[in-house]
């Protein structure tokens, strides 16, 4: 499966086996996934056990034109984002309390869209202060930043 935006999910309950590029992680309630869009990926229960997950599916033209305006990107054009996974609890809840906040009907427009920024940026500068010399990690773990 594939998907022309970028898409970032939280596992919300039990475990799971994520294929993504030629790599395979297993993942659990707490982490994150990260997909650049149209790249093959899939999640499938572990020994078909119940799980959840919550998706958020960033459009990619306007994701790009906020990481170029905020200094993340040189040019105004896509480039793919190396990490695949991100286990940190404080990303994670950072995660939920946006995905509420999108959810929830009776929130103010504006307040929606300045979370959604604040933490689409946010996750985008984590990567990159993140990253290694041969580009970005595919995997971070307890990468909390104050």
């Amino acid at each position: 499966m594939w998907n022309s935006e970028w898409s970032l999910g939280a596992i919300t309950e039990g475990k799971s086996t994520f294929h993504y590029r030629d790599d395979e992680y297993m993942v659990a309630a707490g982490d994150l996934v990260l997909v650049n869009p149209e790249w093959v990926h899939a999640c499938n229960p572990i020994d078909n056990q119940p799980w959840a997950y919550l998706m958020m599916y960033i459009d990619t033209t306007w994701l790009t034109n906020l990481r170029y305006q905020s200094g993340l990107l040189l040019a105004p054009r896509w480039q793919d984002l190396s990490t695949a996974i991100l286990s940190d609890p404080a990303w994670y809840e950072r995660y939920c309390r946006v995905a509420v906040c999108l959810l929830d009907s009776q929130r103010d427009l504006l307040e929606v869209v300045t979370r959604l920024i604040r933490y689409a940026i946010f996750v985008c500068a984590l990567l990159i202060i993140s990253g290694t010399s041969d580009g970005l990690p595919r995997s971070i773990t307890g990468a909390s930043t104050q």
